[in-house]
Formats: structure tokens, sequence, C-alpha cells
């Protein structure tokens, strides 16, 4: 992470990605000829999509030493790596439990690997439920408007 916020300092994104305190670049997901078994290598596990944007996929994913579950945010392989990296970076600098926690990143393989949220997002909790009550749309607006401030705090 110490990488990452180098790289969101200054902007220098050209050189490898070390994440997390590792001593040596690794990837995520090690390329190799086929998408099978590159799958059947990599340290996590895609499960089952979650979302789908115009630059990105996420999936609901595990950890595979581990078990832990987490979300893949894929981006197309068109984005360049130093994207993904910014992205990182500036995930890595916002770290607030109102702002998703950045788990691991391959710049490489364009992928983000965030904490897995265990609700569904603001808009399929209203098509839902219907409306918010007043009470939880003040919830709602009070962790946006603290997780805005994180950032603002944090220079974003």
């Amino acid at each position: 992470l110490k990488m990452l916020r180098a790289a969101a300092s200054f902007g220098a994104f050209s050189r490898p990605l070390i994440v997390q305190g590792c001593s040596k670049q690794r990837h995520l997901f090690p390329r190799t000829t086929s998408p099978e078994s590159r799958e059947d290598k990599a340290e996590y596990r895609r499960l089952n999509l979650v979302a789908r944007g115009a630059a990105s996929t996420v999936y609901r994913g595990v950890h595979r030493r581990s078990g832990r579950k987490v979300a893949l945010k894929e981006f197309q392989r068109t984005i360049p790596s130093e994207f993904v990296v910014r992205e990182a970076a500036l995930l890595a600098l916002c770290r607030s439990r109102h702002v998703v926690e950045l788990v691991d990143v391959d710049a490489e393989e364009t992928t983000i690997v965030t904490e897995l949220l265990a609700s569904d997002d603001l808009f399929e909790r209203s098509r839902r439920g219907g409306f918010l009550s007043l009470s939880q749309a003040r919830d709602v607006l009070r962790q946006v408007l603290v997780a805005v401030g994180t950032l603002h705090d944090r220079g974003v």
C-alpha cells in the first residue's frame, strides 16, 4: 500500500505495482495461454456476477487459501493498467468504514479486489422495498456525507 500511496501522491504509475508490502511483483491471475488454466491457478476464484458497467464487471469471489469473500472488479482489457492503479491508489488513500476496503490489485490483469459488501446497493434496496423512510434516508445521507468528508480530508 505504500507504493499505492506514493503513486497517488506523485502520479507515477509506470513502475510495476507491489501490493500490501510484498517483496516482489506478483499476479493475482497468472498469465497463461488459456483462460481456464489461468482460473485454476488464480489466487482468487470468481463466483457469480454482481454488476456490469461500461468499463468493468464486478463478480463475487473468494480467496482460495483463506476463504475470504471478496468483490473482483475486472476492467475491460482496453482500459490502461495506469487507470486501474490510479483507482486502487485512491481506494488505498481513502480508508474509512464508509468507503469500500481495497484488498488487493493486479494492474497487469486489470483487476481490483475489494471487500464484499453484505447488502444490496441503495438502488436495489429501494427497488425491493420501495421508498426509504425519513430516518433511513437520513442514515444513508449521513454515511454518504461522512464518506465525502473523508475523501475531501485526503485531498480527493
